[in-house]
């Protein structure tokens, strides 16, 4: 009679070539995406005759290129193909839904998910546990990027092009008397998120209500969300702001490593 332990130990059997295969993969995108044989073996601790019977067979099926005029090894166009497949299969909604329960639960505050379409901020999920706060934002509603804190936490990690024809194209209109509505002070404003990480809006769209939001990652490096946690002004302490940012920036960290994302991408 087979055991926990045997089935545990059956669903960890390595088989050694394809583990050295997947590792040769993982050496030569750590060591600038190009690497001779010679390198790769003394790398990998292989020797030669071992290290190119793998990389022949990774290159057969386009999991690494050689370049003829270098005699390098670099990565094959077909994991780039492999990887937008993976893209197309995370459902950022199906991720993001359990932490933004939790974090509703904890604070009992409205958690929102919101992502960029046709330049505004569209939200595409919603977890809601306090009813009292008066939240104007529900799924499928849409808001100005530069007075919502998703919006904020979006736009301060696109590219310094791409924010610049934003704002040459977007009037800044007050919606409270908080509303940033200088194009300056909202460029100091996308220079300090980018610099701790999180954006904080502060009745800037709706008077009585703050909220606190983080960018989201994909898989290729880029900001594909942000996510935001509503609270009522007067009931938020300096204690309670520390302890929301804290969890907020896990969250969104949690759920950027979920879509495939790792720092440095």
């Amino acid at each position: 009679m087979k055991t926990n332990q045997d089935n545990e130990k059956k669903s960890k059997i390595t088989i050694q070539s394809v583990d050295r295969a997947l590792k040769i993969i993982e050496f030569i995108a750590e060591n600038n995406g190009a690497c001779g044989l010679s390198e790769i073996s003394r790398g990998m601790e292989l020797n030669k005759a071992t290290a190119y019977g793998l990389l022949s067979t990774l290159e057969q099926h386009r999991y690494v290129e050689l370049d003829p005029d270098t005699k390098k090894y670099r990565l094959g166009l077909f994991l780039a193909e492999l990887a937008m497949k993976v893209e197309d299969f995370l459902d950022i909604r199906t991720i993001a839904k359990p932490y933004m329960e939790k974090l509703a639960a904890k604070y009992t505050a409205s958690i929102h998910l919101g992502i960029e379409s046709d330049g505004e901020v569209l939200y595409i999920e919603v977890s809601k546990y306090n009813f009292v706060l008066p939240i104007v934002c529900q799924v499928n509603s849409r808001l100005p990027f530069y007075c919502t804190g998703v919006g904020k936490a979006i736009l301060a990690f696109w590219s310094e092009e791409r924010i610049q024809t934003y704002l040459s194209s977007q009037k800044l209109i007050a919606k409270t008397p908080n509303t940033i509505t200088s194009t300056k002070r909202l460029e100091q404003e996308l220079a300090l998120i980018r610099k701790q990480g999180y954006a904080v809006e502060n009745e800037e769209n709706q008077i009585g209500v703050i909220s606190v939001s983080a960018p989201i990652f994909s898989l290729n490096g880029g900001v594909v969300a942000g996510i935001s946690i509503g609270l009522i002004k007067a009931m938020l302490t300096e204690e309670m702001k520390t302890n929301v940012i804290h969890d907020l920036l896990k969250c969104s960290e949690k759920i950027s490593q979920e879509m495939g994302y790792k720092k440095g991408n």
